[in-house]
């Protein structure tokens, strides 16, 4: 197999992707033309917390979530995704380290062979050292189990695919528009300790049916990840879980989960979702477009309006290398003038 023709092939599947979700699923279409699986699922996530803001899943999993995400932040398993953005691996097979290790592997036990599958291959969606994204794929009974090459082949895809998630957030970036807020702009939702929605406000309900939307979920029943990622999250560390996400054609939001406990035992979970104050999007745009540091600061100081001569002087830099960091900085963040940058960051 030409790994290249592979890339290539991913590329272009970025390049007629219409929204994230769009090029996920076309993603796992992709793959399993290549490592042939039964179903699969492909999330992203924040890169700091490493908690869910959005998966594509194949509709015969949707039931297996509440069961692999209580292991992933509740139980000490093999290949947990954690785990593996820490390794130096891509990809992990788990039929075939239970056998070299000799380990036995809850997950195996209790979710993935109940569900009827005979094998799972994860997978870490990586650009350089950060996280894009997780990938999951099932094999059952019709394929033999995952081995070395398969493993070969998805950690030399994980980059493309992360640099295809990336350029999907740019595009994204570029038609941001913070919309005006409401008097009652937070949305509030409580969930059971089980994470079954119990209550919420006409605001959280709003933007839980769009979460659904951006996952494709059909009817009221099924939790969204992102939300069901920092409840989960929550519930393990008896502490306040937080992620930050955007959905197409609207503003940047926060959802943070907070567990009510009484006599240390989580009795259930109180969700906010509202849109993200511009100061928390300023640090995950910057980063977005991979400023360096120096341009950050730079950003920094024009967005507080200083000229270019106080810049330097604020920097200890001269005015050419200000304007030198500026030009970088258009570039970038695809702007021509200090106006558009100030609009797009401010």
């Amino acid at each position: 197999m030409e790994i290249e023709k592979v890339k290539n092939a991913l590329t272009m599947i970025e390049r007629k992707a219409t929204s994230l979700s769009d090029y996920q699923r076309r993603v796992l279409n992709g793959l399993k033309q290549i490592v042939p699986y039964q179903a699969g699922c492909f999330t992203t996530v924040d890169k700091d917390t490493l908690l869910s803001t959005g998966a594509v899943t194949d509709e015969c999993i949707e039931e297996l979530h509440a069961r692999l995400f209580e292991n992933e932040y509740r139980q000490e398993d093999l290949h947990s995704y954690k785990a593996l953005v820490a390794s130096n691996s891509r990809a992990a097979a788990l039929r075939q380290a239970m056998q070299l290790n000799n380990k036995t592997c809850v997950r195996w036990q209790q979710v993935i062979r109940p569900a009827g599958f005979t094998d799972e291959l994860r997978v870490v969606v990586m650009k350089e050292r950060e996280c894009k994204g997780f990938m999951t794929l099932f094999r059952g009974h019709q394929h033999p189990f995952f081995n070395d090459e398969d493993e070969e082949i998805l950690s030399q895809l994980s980059q493309t695919i992360a640099e295809g998630l990336e350029s999907i957030e740019n595009q994204l970036s570029l038609s941001f528009q913070e919309k005006p807020k409401h008097t009652e702009d937070t949305g509030v939702l409580t969930f059971s300790e089980k994470i079954e929605l119990m209550a919420g406000n006409e605001r959280g309900t709003m933007w839980l049916d769009k979460l659904r939307e951006r996952e494709n979920i059909q009817g009221s029943r099924l939790v969204p990840r992102p939300i069901r990622a920092i409840c989960s999250a929550a519930t393990a560390s008896l502490k306040n879980k937080k992620v930050m996400m955007r959905l197409r054609g609207e503003a940047f939001l926060t959802l943070e989960a907070t567990p009510l406990i009484v006599d240390k035992k989580v009795i259930s979970l109180a969700v906010l979702i509202r849109r993200a104050e511009r100061d928390a999007i300023f640090p995950y745009l910057t980063n977005l477009y991979r400023l360096t540091n120096r341009e950050r600061e730079v950003l920094e100081k024009v967005m507080k309006g200083l000229s270019t001569k106080e810049i330097a002087a604020a920097c200890y830099i001269s005015p050419y290398t200000v304007q030198d960091h500026l030009k970088a900085i258009f570039e970038k963040t695809h702007v021509t003038s200090r106006r558009e940058l100030v609009r797009k960051f401010g």
